[in-house]
């Protein structure tokens, strides 16, 4: 794939509106971007980590709407490590604890 100057100033990228940008120049912001989420700080290392509701119903091997019954009465607020958009990144290990005091409780 051809590549115009490989080296861009981000700054520069930044302080543009995304529709003035040119395909070469978004390219390079994305890449930008791609490269900062993949930074340690954003992932904690050695956490098993659930995606969406489902994704954590599987490996609890529970149902969609145990989880979210679990959500309402507040039980799995400590096992949520964050969000992307709109689906929740949970600890599956704190959640596991979690659900058990929670079905235990009931």
């Amino acid at each position: 794939m051809f590549m115009k100057n490989e080296n861009i100033d981000i700054n520069y990228l930044l302080s543009r509106r995304l529709i003035d940008l040119e395909g070469h120049e978004f390219v390079a912001l994305t890449r930008y971007a791609f490269a900062q989420n993949d930074s340690p700080g954003c992932r904690i290392e050695g956490t098993r980590q659930a995606i969406g509701v489902n994704a954590l119903a599987n490996a609890l091997s529970c149902s969609p709407s145990q989880i979210a019954c679990m959500r309402r009465d507040g039980a799995l607020d400590d096992a949520i490590i964050s969000h992307i958009g709109r689906r929740i990144v949970f600890d599956i290990e704190k959640a596991l604890i979690a659900a058990n005091s929670w079905k235990s409780e009931r």
